[in-house]
């Protein structure tokens, strides 16, 4: 359960824990098979090696199982009254669940020794590449639809990266960060690259997170790196390049 733990809270079902009955369920995705020249002992059995957690289900208290278990353990029902057949009313407030903070975390060393560089300041640096301590609020990310900020990787359908930009403003100066790669997967620690159309789960915590950021009204520590790109060049336009900034070392972390 320990190395679930981090999807039963941010999903909301730690409240739901406290106050029901749980149904785990664990899966087995495998038998060991035997060394090869062993012995097996006559009557042996096959180990099966099983998910953790496969399945978590809220129960209830009128479930007929839950209602056996009480009966046996002597446990009195709270939800079913004296005829066993009225379930208990919930007050408003019993199953609200708290809005979700989110905080970023950068290295100690970057957060007490480098001082924070205004927005304004970053985009008129002339220097690339470079690094920066920035601090500033979420105004938008891209792409809107969720389920386009993973994508296969080239060459490969089967595996999946991070790619999306946040919108961070400070004032009346904003600028676009790219999360890409291993750098996003750091920043959203604990939820893989998958494919978000097929992966309800990882796309509900995501969902989460990124509405918990957007409805923040305070600024976050941000460690970005600024860098240059070639521009393609048009028939009556010369070559150039622009600035791109890129997140790194920064941990978007829910409490």
């Amino acid at each position: 359960m320990s190395s679930c733990w981090l999807v039963v809270r941010e999903m909301c079902f730690v409240d739901g824990m406290l106050k029901n009955w749980c149904r785990f369920r664990n899966l087995a995705v495998g038998v060991d098979e035997p060394i090869p020249g062993a012995v097996i002992a006559p009557g042996g059995r096959e180990i099966l090696r099983f998910r953790e957690v496969s399945s978590f289900v809220l129960m209830p208290d009128f479930a007929l199982d839950v209602r056996r278990r009480c009966s046996l353990m002597g446990t009195p029902n709270s939800s079913i009254t004296a005829n066993n057949d009225q379930l208990r009313t919930c007050s408003p407030t019993e199953n609200r669940v708290s809005p979700e903070q989110v905080v970023t975390v950068i290295p100690d060393r970057i957060r007490k020794n480098i001082p924070v560089t205004p927005l304004r300041e970053i985009l008129s640096s002339p220097q690339t590449p470079r690094k920066f301590h920035c601090w500033a609020r979420v105004r938008s990310i891209w792409p809107n639809d969720i389920e386009k900020i993973c994508k296969p990787k080239s060459g490969n359908s089967d595996e999946f990266i991070y790619s999306f930009a946040l919108t961070v403003e400070e004032g009346s100066e904003s600028l676009s960060i790219i999360v890409y790669g291993k750098d996003a997967e750091h920043f959203l620690h604990g939820i893989p690259p998958c494919d978000l159309s097929s992966s309800t789960s990882s796309k509900t915590l995501l969902e989460k997170r990124f509405a918990a950021l957007l409805k923040a009204s305070n600024a976050f520590h941000w460690c970005i790196k600024s860098y240059s790109v070639s521009l393609p060049s048009g028939r009556s336009v010369c070559p150039g390049t622009a600035v791109r900034y890129r997140l790194f070392d920064t941990l978007l972390q829910c409490s």
